[in-house]
């Protein structure tokens, strides 16, 4: 069995997935299913203090000819937002505190700039 997702050919928007053998498929209509590859390769420069990592889909052209088109889905790099870099400085300090160890006064001061661009 192989997992297809059904996809609207307007804007490429996924609206189901199914395990499905060899399905007969008509390719005209404004849904299609198309076969699922995923593509599992860690993006580059990933510093997980400044990103996250999170599927994304890439769409086949609609326009062309879709009998042998797939939709891959791949690992992206996603920038995190000040809140979310937060959270992961709050959870080291307060791993680093419980530990017995001392906050350095750049800790300190990168938490008040965090805070400060979150607010």
């Amino acid at each position: 069995m192989t997992i297809y997702l059904k996809v609207r050919k307007s804007d490429g928007a996924v609206l189901e997935q199914k395990n499905l053998d060899n399905p007969v498929r008509d390719l005209s209509k404004p849904n299609v299913w198309l076969p699922l590859v995923e593509d599992d390769t860690q993006p580059d420069g990933v510093d997980l203090s400044q990103h996250k990592v999170a599927n994304a889909f890439v769409m086949p052209d609609f326009d062309g000819d879709l009998s042998n088109a797939v939709v891959t889905r791949v690992l992206k790099k996603i920038d995190l937002s000040n809140a979310e870099k937060l959270v992961r400085l709050d959870a080291a300090l307060t791993e680093k505190l419980l530990n017995g160890e001392t906050l350095t006064s750049e800790e300190i001061a990168q938490r008040k700039s965090l805070s400060a661009s979150s607010a």
